[in-house]
C-alpha cells in the first residue's frame, strides 16, 4: 500500500484529507509540524511516497530532503492557501478547499492518484 504523509498544523483538514486518502485506498499519516512527521517516521519505520504538505511551516525543506533521500521516486503536492503563488521545486500545487465536501474529495484523489501512477510508471 502506497504511504502518504500529510502535514500542516490545520488538523481538521489534515484529518480531513486523511480520511479521503484512506477512502481512496492508500495509508494516511497526518502530523501536525515537521518534528511530529519525523517522529511519526522513525516509530513506523516505513516510506513515505507521496508527502502533502505546507510549505510555510518551519523545516520543511529538510523534512523534503530527507524523505527524498530515503526514496528518490517520492511525490510533493504543496498546499496553498487562498491567494498564495505556487511554489518551484514540488510535483503539484493544490490550494486548500473552501469546503470540505465530496467534491473536494474527489478532486484530491483523483490529484493524488494521477502523481502516485505517473510516479510508479517512472520507478
Amino acid at each position: 500500500m502506497q504511504v502518504i504523509l500529510i502535514v500542516d498544523s490545520d488538523l481538521g483538514f489534515v484529518f480531513w484529507l486523511g480520511h479521503a486518502i484512506d477512502e481512496g485506498g492508500w495509508e494516511a499519516l497526518p502530523a501536525k509540524s515537521v518534528t511530529d512527521a519525523l517522529s511519526l517516521i522513525g516509530q513506523l519505520q516505513t516510506a513515505v511516497d507521496l508527502l502533502i504538505v505546507n510549505p510555510s511551516l518551519e523545516g520543511i525543506a529538510g523534512l523534503v530532503e530527507k524523505l527524498l533521500e530515503l526514496n528518490p521516486n517520492l511525490k510533493v503536492i504543496a498546499l496553498l492557501a487562498s491567494g498564495e503563488k505556487p511554489v518551484a521545486g514540488v510535483d503539484a500545487c493544490v490550494r486548500k478547499p473552501d469546503r470540505v465536501d465530496e467534491s473536494s474529495k474527489l478532486k484530491w484523489q483523483q490529484t493524488i492518484g494521477q502523481l502516485l501512477v505517473r510516479g510508479r510508471a517512472a520507478s
